[in-house]
């Protein structure tokens, strides 16, 4: 008989956990939590990001009035809604055991403008900032151009987002 401990009994079609324990219901491994590490390694970054869009946006305006200026703040906008659509694609992907590529994209984009929003009415509020519906649109390019790379392109895949067959 042996006291080895706990033994785990294999169930058809539930995999067992690390150190032989199934499972619980939500598919966390109850001795590792692996599964929440995971959902945070997949939430950190976007959240981070959101959080530097809010730190810079609350900061007085800064610029110089040149049009170079003007033009490297919008395709700041662009890029940031672009690696923010990118991360939240990759979040919502990872997060669904069979992840749905028109849901994580739809989700992601969603969140972005969501953020974007928010993000021009935070700037109502700041002194020498104004919140503007324009920049909100900039914003946008930036979710439709993550939105084409993710669709079109490797990194879909890669993000986790498509499987090597189209949806």
């Amino acid at each position: 008989m042996g006291g080895g401990g706990p033994q785990a009994t294999r169930i058809p079609g539930n995999p067992v956990g690390s150190q032989g324990f199934p499972p619980d219901d939500r598919g966390t491994d109850p001795r590792t939590g692996r599964r929440a590490g995971r959902a945070a390694s997949l939430l950190l970054p976007p959240l981070v990001l959101m959080g530097v869009v809010w730190f810079l946006s609350a900061q007085p305006d800064l610029s110089s009035g040149l049009q170079q200026d003007f033009v490297l703040r919008k395709a700041a906008h662009v890029t940031e809604f672009a690696l923010l659509t990118v991360l939240w694609a990759r979040a919502f992907g990872g997060l669904r055991p069979r992840p749905r590529e028109s849901r994580s994209l739809l989700g992601a984009a969603a969140v972005a403008l969501a953020w974007a929003a928010v993000d021009e009415r935070h700037q109502h509020f700041v002194q020498g900032r104004v919140g503007s519906v324009r920049d909100v649109a900039i914003d946008a390019i930036g979710v439709v151009v993550a939105l084409a790379l993710l669709r079109l392109t490797p990194l879909g895949r890669r993000v986790g987002v498509r499987s090597r067959r189209r949806d």
